[in-house]
């Protein structure tokens, strides 16, 4: 029988469909880009429904920081996950600019 898919295993999908078909930066940037990119389609899946990388908003983003700041990790891990979002975001031909998340990430970890 097929496979079946869950929203976040489709929305990891498009950013392969988006990795294979970039040349805009080095394969090693665009492999780590694509597993950055892995937890926040799940989370956006699950908490959001979330069926298109191009529809990520700046309150998707913000409920995402404050996830993963209540998981305890690192600024440069949350920097690295958010900057393969705003890639992919910005490939999928996303309507909204993502807001930039860096002042946030530095206050919280003071």
């Amino acid at each position: 029988m097929g496979e079946k898919f869950t929203g976040g295993d489709k929305l990891i999908q498009q950013v392969n469909t988006f990795a294979s078909n970039t040349n805009e930066k080095s394969f090693k940037t665009i492999a780590t880009y694509s597993y950055n990119i892995n937890p926040p389609c799940h989370f956006l899946w699950e908490k959001f429904h979330l069926q298109k990388i191009s529809n990520i908003e700046g309150k998707h983003i913000r409920a995402y920081v404050k996830h993963m700041q209540e998981q305890g990790l690192s600024p440069s891990t949350i920097k690295s996950r958010l900057s393969a979002i705003r890639f992919f975001h910005r490939l999928a031909g996303g309507k909204s600019v993502c807001p930039t998340i860096r002042n946030w990430v530095w206050r919280s970890a003071r």
